[in-house]
């Protein structure tokens, strides 16, 4: 139960940074500022943040 739980908020917490991203993206902020604030804020890596560019 604990684990469903664990992922629903895994895939809510990425559908929040594809949102924060697109947002960004139409305001014309750069890819690479919008991925390095995108890493500090959620602890991932550049690997991980490219995931949200695709």
């Amino acid at each position: 139960m604990q684990e469903e739980r664990k992922k629903k908020m895994e895939e809510a917490q990425k559908q929040g940074i594809r949102i924060t991203v697109k947002i960004l993206q139409d305001e014309e902020v750069p890819e690479q500022k919008i991925r390095q604030r995108i890493c500090e804020r959620y602890q991932i890596s550049e690997e991980q943040a490219q995931e949200f560019f695709d």
